[in-house]
C-alpha cells in the first residue's frame, strides 16, 4: 500500500520498528523487492494533482486494496481486526475500480515501481531512502554542502548561499547525534518556501516525511557512524554526487569525484566524535527503528497501554 500510494519515507522506519515489535523479519531488501513488484498508482500530493478526499470520494483505501489483490500483489489471507481476512473484508465492501485519474489501473501507472526507493552507493552503503514518487527525472546530479545540523542549513538557506541545483547534506542528525532523529520539518519546508523545491535536493542521516526531494536515514557499513561523520563528507562540497532514483531496486547514490578506494580509506581514518558516549546500543538509520522505545507498551488485552518505566 504504501508502494502503490507513493506514502511517507517515515513508513519505513515505522514497518521496521512493527516488524521488531511482532518478531516478523523485515530489512530494507523487503522494501526493494515489494517497490520492484508494485507500481505507483495514486496521483494524490504532496507531489501529485489530487488529495485524500478525492481517493474518499472514488471508494476510499479499499479501491486499492482490492486492485492489488486482484493483482496477487497483497496477501488476502492476513487477519484482521474485525475477525475476517483481508480478502473477506474487500468481499464484504466490494468497492469499484480505480477510477483511472486519483488512483491510476495497474496497466497504466504513474510509475511502473513503487513510490520509495532504497539507494546504497559510496555515500549510502548500508542504504538510504528516498521518496522517488517526488522525482520528475531518474537522476539528480549536483554539488553537495554540507551542513552540521539543520539550523546551520537553514542560516545557509536565508543567505544565499544554497542554490539550484544544490544538494544539501545535513549531518548529526540521526537518532545519536540529533539526538532522536527528529523530523526535518523546517528545512524541508524552508526550502519549498524558497522557490527552490524542485531544484534543490535534501540529504540527511536524519528523518523527513517524503514531502520533500531527497534521500533520508543515510547509513554505512560502521553501524554507529554515517559516511557523513567521516572526512570524506567534509570535503564533500567540492564535489558532485549523483543520485538516480531509478525506478529499480537498488539504485545507486555516490560522490562522482572520490574514488572508491579514496572513499573506503577516509571512511577508515575518521574518528568517533568525543562528545558522544560509546554504546552498542545505537545501529544503523533505518534499521536503528526496531530499538524505538514508543512501541514498547506494557498490560494485556483490555486495559490501557502504559510504557514500562525504565
Amino acid at each position: 500500500m504504501v508502494m502503490a500510494f507513493g506514502g511517507s519515507t517515515n513508513a519505513v522506519l515505522h514497518l521496521l520498528a512493527i516488524a521488531h515489535e511482532a518478531d516478523v523479519a523485515l530489512t530494507l531488501d523487503d522494501f526493494s523487492r515489494i517497490g520492484s513488484k508494485v507500481p505507483h498508482l495514486a496521483d494524490v500530493k504532496p507531489f501529485g494533482r489530487h488529495v485524500m478526499s478525492h481517493v474518499d470520494h472514488i471508494g476510499g483505501v479499499p479501491v486499492m486494496m482490492k486492485a492489488l489483490l486482484d493483482a496477487g500483489l497483497l496477501r488476502g489471507d492476513c487477519l484482521t481486526v474485525t475477525g475476517a481476512t483481508v480478502a473477506e473484508n474487500l468481499a464484504e465492501i466490494a468497492p469499484p475500480d480505480p477510477d483511472g485519474k486519483v488512483l491510476r489501473a495497474l496497466s497504466n501507472p504513474i510509475h511502473p515501481t513503487g513510490g520509495i526507493t532504497i539507494l546504497r552507493g559510496s555515500l549510502a552503503p548500508e542504504g538510504a531512502v528516498v521518496k522517488s514518487a517526488g522525482f520528475d527525472s531518474d537522476v539528480f546530479e549536483g554539488t553537495a554542502r554540507v551542513f552540521d545540523g539543520e539550523r546551520a542549513a537553514l542560516d545557509a538557506l536565508e543567505d544565499g548561499t544554497i542554490t539550484k541545483g544544490d544538494a544539501v547534506v545535513i549531518r548529526y542528525e540521526g537518532p545519536k547525534g540529533g539526538p532522536g532523529m527528529r523530523e526535518m520539518l523546517a528545512i524541508t519546508g524552508a526550502i519549498k518556501g524558497a522557490g527552490l523545491g524542485k531544484d534543490v535536493l535534501l540529504l540527511t542521516d536524519g528523518r523527513f516525511s517524503g514531502g520533500r526531494r531527497g534521500c533520508a536515514s543515510v547509513t554505512s557499513p560502521r553501524r554507529r557512524w554515517t559516511p557523513d561523520r567521516s572526512r570524506f563528507c567534509a570535503t564533500a562540497t567540492a564535489s558532485g554526487w549523483t543520485s538516480p532514483t531509478g525506478y529499480s531496486t537498488c539504485s545507486p547514490i555516490r560522490l562522482n569525484s572520490i574514488r572508491g578506494e579514496r572513499v573506503s580509506h577516509r571512511r577508515r581514518r575518521a574518528t568517533r566524535p568525543g562528545c558522544w558516549p560509546s554504546t552498542s546500543s545505537w545501529s544503523a538509520r533505518p534499521p536503528s527503528a526496531q530499538s524505538a522505545v514508543d512501541l514498547r507498551l506494557t498490560g494485556s488485552p483490555g486495559q490501557a497501554a502504559n510504557r514500562p518505566v525504565p
